[in-house]
């Protein structure tokens, strides 16, 4: 017996081949055969996978507030491709 897991991007699955036949396996209680590509370790070092780690973050983070980030400007203009924007 053989498993192949697919870590995409976005999704992961997982399947099982017994050399006559391939079946992908219900990995996700909610949606089934694929999950959400996401691991979310806890600040107790806790690993949570999937969309439980999706909800863990989510509720770990709730009062944390907005995340910003800054970046440093390079001076690069690119300009519009509308010509009703003017040039600033």
């Amino acid at each position: 017996m053989r498993f192949g897991l697919d870590f995409g991007t976005s999704n992961t699955s997982l399947a099982v081949s017994d050399g006559a036949s391939t079946r992908v396996l219900p990995i996700d209680p909610l949606v089934g055969e694929t999950m959400p590509t996401v691991l979310y370790i806890k600040r107790d070092g806790t690993p949570i996978v999937g969309r439980p780690a999706i909800d863990a973050y989510l509720e770990d983070n709730r009062t944390r507030g907005p995340l910003t980030r800054e970046f440093q400007s390079l001076g690069i203009l690119m300009p519009s491709s509308n010509p009703d924007h003017p040039i600033v």
